[in-house]
């Protein structure tokens, strides 16, 4: 879980290159901008 992900650029740049080459998908709650959260298929 992510709290600050597309607010702090650091995080954001980390998370992307985290789940570039792996079988994750970022998602975020349909009723909040925040946080955003990985599951792993």
């Amino acid at each position: 879980m992510f709290d600050d992900y597309a607010i702090f650029a650091g995080e954001t740049k980390a998370v992307d290159e985290f789940i570039k080459d792996k079988n994750l998908s970022l998602q975020k709650l349909p009723f909040l901008h925040k946080p955003s959260f990985i599951i792993k298929d």
